[in-house]
Protein backbone atom coordinates (compact mmCIF):
# COMPACT_ATOMS: atom_id res chain seq x y z
CA UNK A 1 0.00 0.00 0.00
CA UNK A 2 1.22 3.49 -0.82
CA UNK A 3 2.37 5.23 2.36
CA UNK A 4 0.10 8.27 1.99
CA UNK A 5 -3.04 6.13 1.78
CA UNK A 6 -4.77 4.65 4.82
CA UNK A 7 -7.79 2.41 5.18
CA UNK A 8 -10.50 3.72 7.47
CA UNK A 9 -13.86 2.01 7.80
CA UNK A 10 -13.28 -0.03 4.64
CA UNK A 11 -12.48 3.08 2.57
CA UNK A 12 -9.12 4.22 1.27
CA UNK A 13 -8.37 7.76 2.43
CA UNK A 14 -5.54 9.97 1.22
CA UNK A 15 -3.67 11.84 3.93
CA UNK A 16 -3.07 15.41 2.74
CA UNK A 17 0.15 16.03 4.67
CA UNK A 18 1.78 12.84 3.43
CA UNK A 19 0.54 13.48 -0.11
CA UNK A 20 2.00 16.99 -0.25
CA UNK A 21 5.31 15.69 1.14
CA UNK A 22 5.43 12.96 -1.53
CA UNK A 23 4.62 15.40 -4.36
CA UNK A 24 7.35 17.74 -3.08
CA UNK A 25 9.81 14.85 -3.03
CA UNK A 26 8.90 13.71 -6.57
CA UNK A 27 8.87 17.21 -8.09
CA UNK A 28 11.86 18.68 -6.30
CA UNK A 29 10.00 21.73 -4.95
CA UNK A 30 9.21 22.61 -1.36
CA UNK A 31 6.12 21.28 0.36
CA UNK A 32 4.97 24.88 0.84
CA UNK A 33 4.95 25.42 -2.94
CA UNK A 34 2.99 22.17 -3.43
CA UNK A 35 0.38 23.33 -0.90
CA UNK A 36 0.08 26.72 -2.65
CA UNK A 37 -0.45 25.04 -6.02
CA UNK A 38 -3.05 22.61 -4.63
CA UNK A 39 -4.82 25.51 -2.89
CA UNK A 40 -4.96 27.50 -6.16
CA UNK A 41 -6.09 24.51 -8.27
CA UNK A 42 -9.86 24.70 -7.52
CA UNK A 43 -9.90 28.47 -8.18
CA UNK A 44 -8.20 27.94 -11.54
CA UNK A 45 -10.73 25.22 -12.45
CA UNK A 46 -13.66 27.50 -11.62
CA UNK A 47 -12.32 30.33 -13.80
CA UNK A 48 -13.03 28.30 -16.95
CA UNK A 49 -16.73 27.84 -16.26
CA UNK A 50 -17.74 28.56 -19.88
CA UNK A 51 -16.12 25.50 -21.46
CA UNK A 52 -16.95 23.34 -18.46
CA UNK A 53 -14.04 20.92 -19.07
CA UNK A 54 -10.40 21.03 -18.04
CA UNK A 55 -8.00 18.30 -19.14
CA UNK A 56 -5.18 17.50 -16.71
CA UNK A 57 -2.67 14.66 -16.32
CA UNK A 58 -5.04 13.25 -13.66
CA UNK A 59 -8.04 13.19 -16.00
CA UNK A 60 -10.83 15.53 -17.09
CA UNK A 61 -12.50 17.84 -14.60
CA UNK A 62 -16.03 18.70 -15.65
CA UNK A 63 -18.26 21.38 -14.17
CA UNK A 64 -21.90 20.34 -14.01
CA UNK A 65 -24.94 22.10 -12.65
CA UNK A 66 -27.01 20.06 -10.23
CA UNK A 67 -30.58 21.25 -10.52
CA UNK A 68 -32.66 22.37 -7.57
CA UNK A 69 -34.27 19.37 -5.90
CA UNK A 70 -36.65 18.43 -3.10
CA UNK A 71 -35.04 16.96 -0.01
CA UNK A 72 -36.38 15.64 3.26
CA UNK A 73 -35.14 17.36 6.41
CA UNK A 74 -34.27 15.37 9.56
CA UNK A 75 -37.66 16.26 11.08
CA UNK A 76 -39.48 14.73 8.07
CA UNK A 77 -40.53 17.94 6.34
CA UNK A 78 -39.77 18.66 2.69
CA UNK A 79 -37.49 21.47 1.61
CA UNK A 80 -35.64 22.56 -1.53
CA UNK A 81 -31.90 22.11 -1.99
CA UNK A 82 -30.54 24.90 -4.18
CA UNK A 83 -28.98 24.40 -7.58
CA UNK A 84 -25.19 23.92 -7.36
CA UNK A 85 -22.21 23.83 -9.66
CA UNK A 86 -20.22 20.66 -8.96
CA UNK A 87 -16.75 19.65 -10.13
CA UNK A 88 -16.39 16.02 -11.18
CA UNK A 89 -13.24 14.13 -12.12
CA UNK A 90 -13.18 11.48 -14.80
CA UNK A 91 -9.83 9.76 -14.13
CA UNK A 92 -7.44 9.50 -17.05
CA UNK A 93 -5.68 6.28 -18.08
CA UNK A 94 -2.58 7.11 -16.04
CA UNK A 95 -4.62 7.47 -12.86
CA UNK A 96 -6.92 4.49 -13.55
CA UNK A 97 -3.92 2.18 -14.02
CA UNK A 98 -2.61 3.15 -10.56
CA UNK A 99 -5.90 2.80 -8.66
CA UNK A 100 -5.86 -0.47 -6.66
CA UNK A 101 -8.41 -3.04 -7.86
CA UNK A 102 -9.36 -4.04 -4.32
CA UNK A 103 -8.76 -3.09 -0.71
CA UNK A 104 -6.01 -5.06 1.07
Amino acid sequence: MIDYLDIEGGKIIMLYGKLTARIAELSGVSEEVVREVLYAFPRALMEDVESGKTRTPMGVFTLVRRPEKRVRTPDGKWSKAPSLILARLRPGNRMRKRIPKSLP
